[in-house]
């Protein structure tokens, strides 16, 4: 739970600095223990530090509209001086750079302080993780530009820029590079017949700025805003594009209703996602549009045969509402995931290594090998001997 992860992280961040304020008192040997200690602490066995740490400084970032900018300086000062004392660094960087994805494609306001951490990570010997991350806040500054030469090319006289202008509301895309954001595959999403039309027509577009690249939508990323009718009263929806989809495809349904089932044969929407969107729009607090019947009394698990309607009986107070979307904490499955990745990661990084040494080397005993490798990657992890074996052996084969 967040207050699990948030007081472990203060914790540790108030221990450290506790020990700070005390180094200038302490003999130079105390001053050694006390870190090995710190050191023992954060490293612990089945300890959840790395991705801890990665959410706590997500949250710090976040927070920039209710935190000033030194509290926010001093407490991403003490994760760097956290992040140090990892051992597997390699988990961290998977969770971190997650979070740095979606606080990007949320409209992260701050570039400047995401490249400031980004700097500092950079000081602390990660120089090729850092470069993916700088690269991916790159790609929100270049579509920003293409987002302005988008709107330039709406003022033209030629037929792009009329079927362009035709599209008849606001669309801006972020071009992300391939391979270096870190998502699962794409899951698919039949959009509306004008958002569908949006999206070709910019296809289009960028194919006169970028002839030889492809374009591949990934719908379930991004967010839309509705102009929806309840009654008498007009309201402003902001949402997720999935979110968006379920909602107007009750303009076109026969019955005015439909089947969760129904729903992901006509959408092709993943049936997690689907589950996760009916949810949040049948059960918010303060965003219930659709209403959920044929469910168990009192059930928060959304199944196939539940029938759903649009809640004609909606109000607000507001007349922008947000549907927030469902986030559930990381499974076991989950993390077994993010575990394996996290794996082959380390696999990739043990072969370049023992490929850079060979190279610098041409020949070396099996035990200086091993023990070369280890120091070269002790700043990111601490390879297993086995692992290092394992991986010389299938460079050989």
């Amino acid at each position: 739970t967040q207050s699990t992860w948030v007081s472990e992280i203060q914790l540790l961040l108030k221990l450290r600095a506790r020990f700070a304020l005390l180094a200038a008192e302490m003999h130079p040997c105390v001053i050694k223990d006390v870190d090995k200690a710190m050191h023992a602490l954060v490293n612990r066995p089945n300890a959840r530090t790395a991705e801890f740490l990665a959410l706590f400084l997500d949250e710090k970032m976040r927070a920039s509209s209710r935190i000033d900018e030194a509290a926010r300086t001093q407490a991403v000062q003490g994760c760097i001086e956290l992040f140090r004392l990892l051992a597997d660094k390699v988990l961290f960087e998977r969770y971190y750079r997650l979070s740095l994805a979606k606080r990007l494609l949320s409209g992260s306001k701050d570039l400047d302080a995401e490249e400031r951490v980004l700097a500092a990570l950079q000081r602390e010997g990660t120089q090729s993780y850092v470069h993916k991350l700088k690269v991916m806040c790159l790609d929100m500054k270049l579509s920003d530009d293409v987002a302005e030469r988008y709107r330039e090319r709406l003022e033209g006289s030629d037929e792009l820029a009329a079927e362009l202008r035709d599209v008849g509301f606001e669309f801006k895309v972020h071009v992300l590079t391939g391979g270096i954001w870190s998502f699962n595959s794409s899951s698919e999403c039949v959009l509306p017949a004008l958002a569908s039309r949006a999206q070709e027509r910019y296809a289009n577009f960028y194919a006169t700025l970028h002839g030889a690249r492809r374009l591949e939508w990934r719908n379930e990323l991004g967010s839309a805003v509705l102009e929806a009718n309840f009654g008498a009263a007009r309201y402003e929806i902001s949402l997720s594009t999935t979110q968006m989809a379920i909602l107007c495809s009750f303009n076109a349904a026969e019955r005015g209703q439909q089947t969760m089932a129904e729903l992901a044969q006509s959408l092709k929407i993943d049936s997690a996602v689907l589950k996760r969107d009916l949810f949040a729009l049948s059960c918010g607090a303060k965003s219930t549009l659709l209403v959920r019947s044929s469910g168990a009394a009192g059930s928060k698990r959304i199944a196939e045969t539940d029938v759903f309607t649009v809640n004609r009986e909606f109000k607000s107070a507001h007349f922008r509402v947000k549907v927030s979307t469902v986030v559930t904490p990381e499974n076991a499955s989950e993390r077994k995931k993010t575990e394996s990745k996290v794996a082959i990661a380390r696999s990739q990084l043990i072969d370049a290594a023992i490929v850079r040494i060979m190279k610098a080397r041409s020949e070396l005993e099996h035990a200086n090998l091993l023990a070369e490798v280890t120091r070269q990657l002790q700043a990111r992890f601490i390879p297993a001997p086995a692992d290092i074996k394992r991986r010389i052996e299938a460079l050989i084969e």
